[in-house]
């Protein structure tokens, strides 16, 4: 990380990360034993906020167009549309298990948190069929209130991904708001291949497709091309991020009306342009690039779009300034960009040494003259690598437990049971590729051995809490489900089943899965300020889609109906 981001905040939500100062900035290397069976993905804060930058490069390879541009461009917020007609359609397939169907749920819950009474919402889960769960409706609090616990019930347990035919099913659903643009937002893994004719039939849908992609590694292209080709957008969330704030970010989206046919002006004539989106959300980043002939230099590019209304062009963006850089990757870039739409992208290919579906890439090894091979070569079948998680085989959580001396394998008592054992049982024979190596993995929770956490019967104590609090948090980054949290408190062995029980009895609000992820959350936060942060990791994608108002009110109850006369001496 270089130039204007070398002052950033940097954070890696799926590795664990080492920096080192280099000329100019820093370099991020991955901590020996990081495995690239999920996406790398790294959050950047800028130190300084902008909200449009230009960077200037030379292009050694072009002679007609030495000098490279990149534009950054954000664009403000246009009008609002005044209701939404909004179809969920969310992945059950096998695939989704674990992790993907667990963020699908917080993504869900993050939109219906937000859905106003004049909006229509309609619910639908698929895999190798499609079930409509909700059809169009209201998005009333009697719907959000219906929906919720139905949410809360969804399973991946549906078979292959149809995509194609779920959403043609979806498109057919009827809304009650005909004469606007109805909206589809998709959450999946996208484990799918072919995606041709699905385009295609999204296009003629007159339905605009927004999508969420969840998991270790979901297929990107596919979903950007089926956002683009429909007039949509997607994003990305690994496991442990914010999915329920993802999905709010799409519905920003949704609610806005598009900036459409944008363009760049330079300030000066370029050689070539990179083609700009056919529409635009406001507060997305647009970028551009452009070449210039020698001697030629982009002043004070502006990003521009029609006004429909009065006919006029209006201003979008614009960047003060540009800054220079004397290498880097710039010019491939921008060739990468340009091979989109180019005539001939194989030259491109080439001249920068890019792979494409234009190109091949052939390497070759000479041996020393000792070290040739003299018999028949011999054929080795190589396993796929699966995605972590994928299907429910083990959990990737937030990472930020491992920069923590000692794994969650390690920090919880022993249960009984490994996350292989346990995926064994499950799901059958597990693929070599995946048993290789489980150093992320945290350990299953279904069954406790009482021995696992023999305790004194004393009632309600901080310790029996602080037990259960633990129990919680590792249930749910094992994979385990939200519905099944009652029946897990309740049943542990010794003091902290005896309060869950009478928790339960006494009160029967602490039933409901969510309170008890709320429970788990303040027990870690009231606890003298010993916060233990694997178990803030494990709840965080569960608490974000909870409003504050509802954490609040749960927190009010616990102080209502837990007993504190003997714990102020325990530090509470």
């Amino acid at each position: 990380m270089a130039g204007a981001l070398a002052d950033s905040a940097i954070e890696c939500a799926t590795h664990r990360i080492a920096f080192r100062p280099v000329d100019g900035g820093i370099q991020i290397d991955l901590l020996p034993g990081a495995t690239l069976d999920r996406d790398v993905v790294i959050l950047i804060q800028p130190g300084q906020a902008r909200s449009s930058l230009t960077i200037l490069a030379a292009d050694p390879v072009s002679t007609t167009a030495p000098s490279v541009a990149l534009s950054a461009f954000q664009p403000p917020v246009a009008m609002p549309r005044e209701r939404i007609a909004l179809k969920l359609l969310v992945d059950c397939s096998g695939s989704m298990g674990g992790d993907g169907i667990a963020s699908a749920r917080a993504a869900l819950h993050g939109v219906l948190g937000d859905l106003r009474d004049h909006d229509v919402v309609s619910l639908s889960r698929f895999g190798s069929s499609v079930e409509h769960v909700l059809a169009p409706n209201a998005a009333t609090r009697r719907t959000a209130q219906h929906l919720s616990p139905l949410i809360d019930r969804i399973q991946a347990n549906l078979g292959g991904t149809e995509m194609e035919g779920a959403l043609r099913s979806v498109f057919a659903l009827p809304t009650t708001d005909r004469e606007s643009w109805s909206d589809v937002l998709l959450i999946t893994d996208c484990q799918i291949w072919q995606s041709d004719e699905m385009i295609a039939a999204a296009r003629a849908s007159r339905h605009r497709v927004f999508a969420i992609g969840v998991g270790s590694a979901p297929s990107g292209s596919v979903l950007r091309s089926l956002a683009e080709a429909t007039g949509g957008a997607c994003e990305f969330a690994t496991p442990g991020e914010a999915v329920g704030a993802a999905a709010r970010r799409m519905l920003t989206r949704i609610r806005q009306q598009l900036w459409r046919d944008v363009r760049v002006d330079w300030g000066a004539t370029p050689v070539w342009q990179t083609p700009l989106p056919q529409h635009v959300f406001g507060e997305d980043t647009v970028i551009a690039m452009a070449g210039f002939a020698p001697g030629v230099t982009p002043r004070q590019p502006k990003l521009l779009a029609p006004d429909t209304a009065g006919g006029s062009v209006l201003l979008l963006a614009e960047s003060a300034g540009a800054s220079s850089v004397a290498d880097g990757p710039l010019p491939r870039l921008a060739a990468a960009r340009r091979m989109i739409t180019a005539d001939g992208p194989q030259a491109l290919a080439v001249d920068y040494q890019l792979i494409s579906s234009q190109t091949n890439c052939i390497l070759v090894h000479e041996r020393a003259e000792a070290e040739k091979a003299n018999e028949q070569a011999q054929l080795h079948k190589v396993s796929s690598m699966l995605a972590a998680g994928w299907g429910g085989m083990g959990s990737v959580v937030s990472l930020s437990c491992l920069e923590l001396p000692g794994t969650f394998a390690e920090r919880v008592p022993s249960l009984g049971y490994s996350s292989m054992d346990m995926r064994r049982e499950r799901q059958g024979s597990v693929p070599r590729s995946a048993r290789d190596d489980d150093r992320f993995d945290v350990p299953a929770v279904s069954a406790f051995r009482a021995s696992a956490f023999s305790m004194p019967q004393v009632g309600v104590t901080p310790e029996s809490l602080r037990t259960v609090a633990l129990a919680i948090a590792t249930h749910l980054a094992s994979g385990g489900e939200l519905l099944d949290l009652p029946d897990l408190c309740v049943n542990l062995p010794g003091e902290p089943g005896n309060a869950m029980r009478w928790l339960g009895m006494c009160h029967g609000t602490f039933k409901e899965p969510r309170t008890l992820v709320i429970l788990a959350h303040w027990i870690n936060t009231r606890d003298g300020g010993r916060m233990d942060p694997v178990i803030a990791a494990a709840l965080k994608p569960y608490l974000a889609p909870i409003e504050a108002s509802v954490i609040d009110e749960c927190v009010a109850l616990f102080k209502r109906h837990i007993p504190f006369a003997a714990w102020e001496s325990a530090g509470w």
